[in-house]
Formats: C-alpha cells, sequence, structure tokens
C-alpha cells in the first residue's frame, strides 16, 4: 500500500504522484476519478474564481491524471477509467478512448 497526497489541478503534482506509485508499485490499471469540490449556493451567487475552482479540480484534474495514467495502460494494454461522476472511458492501444 502507498499513501499520496497531490493537487490534481497542478500537474507537477500529478507526474509526482503517478510517478511514485509507478516505482514503488507498478503501472496504474484501473484510475477513478474521484476528487471533485461542490458549490453549494445558487449559481447566480457563485462568484467567478469559485467556479473556475470547480472546472479546475472537476475536470482539469480528471484529464491530468487521465492525460499522465492513459499512456502506461495502453502500454499494458490495460486501460480502464472510471469517474465518480458515473461515466467510464475505455481505451485499447489500438483504438480511440470513448465514453459512455
Amino acid at each position: 500500500m502507498l499513501g499520496l497526497a497531490a493537487d490534481v489541478t497542478d500537474e507537477d503534482q500529478v507526474e509526482a504522484a503517478v510517478g511514485a506509485i509507478e516505482r514503488e508499485l507498478r503501472p496504474v490499471e484501473l484510475f477513478v476519478s474521484n476528487a471533485g469540490i461542490l458549490i453549494a449556493e445558487p449559481l447566480e451567487q457563485t462568484a467567478p474564481d469559485a467556479w473556475q475552482r470547480l472546472i479546475d479540480v472537476n475536470l482539469t484534474g480528471a484529464y491530468l491524471c487521465a492525460r499522465r495514467i492513459l499512456p502506461g495502460m495502453r502500454a499494458a494494454h490495460s486501460a480502464k477509467l472510471r469517474s465518480a461522476t458515473d461515466w467510464i472511458v475505455s481505451c485499447s492501444p489500438t483504438a480511440q478512448c470513448f465514453a459512455r
């Protein structure tokens, strides 16, 4: 077991965390995107910087992690990415990624 902390909105921290996982354990075989924040206020009261933080964590964070992890998954012929928002992305070494 390996415990790590990383800010998923920071590409350097994502790189360091995934690199540590690959060095200490092995390449990632399953990725579950579970980082996320919620703005608990009406949209019209949400400040633009709070909205941008939500986008950075919930969307860009998942993108940065998947982008870093996918090459190793493709090389191992095993790519399964799961999002806590209930969509899944599957990739094969010879095919494009798809979501459903």
